[in-house]
């Protein structure tokens, strides 16, 4: 049993996410305890205004991106994010510290559907019970919800 232990330590400390590379990224299924963060978050999003041609098409579009938004965060690093009226979509993340790094998620533009972008840092409260998640020209603020 020891050496499946020693195995899967070696794994994960030689790997890339490695304390000797400098960065540290605790992968969410190697965490003994699920991460306070798991949970029900709900909160609302909101546009950011311009101005320009820019700024007529968020307004027509901001209708569908502003209002109640829903994010889900499950122990196994997967969950569902919800902006406003958009479909609920699956995502994926792992928590670097204070910031939760999200994979798989959409970016919300002027455009009505969305893109599939890079990863979105969530920049978490000093006590972890908020978080705003910053998504191009829509920002969602959001509240963890107590568990049950």
């Amino acid at each position: 049993m020891w050496a499946i232990c020693l195995a899967i330590y070696m794994l994960v400390g030689c790997g890339s996410n490695s304390i000797s590379s400098g960065h540290f990224v605790s992968p969410i299924g190697f965490q003994a305890a699920p991460s306070p963060l798991v949970g029900a978050w709900t909160g609302k999003s909101k546009v950011s205004t311009s101005n320009g041609l820019m700024g007529m098409a968020m307004a027509i579009a901001g209708a569908q991106l502003e209002g109640p938004s829903t994010l889900t965060l499950n122990p196994n690093g997967k969950g569902y994010l919800k902006v406003a009226k958009t479909a609920e979509r699956p995502i994926e993340w792992s928590q670097d510290g204070t910031k939760l790094v999200l994979t798989n998620v959409a970016k919300y533009s002027a455009k009505t559907t969305p893109e599939k972008s890079d990863p979105v840092v969530a920049t978490l409260s000093d006590d972890a019970k908020m978080m705003t998640i910053d998504l191009g020209q829509v920002t969602v603020t959001l509240a963890k919800q107590p568990g049950k």
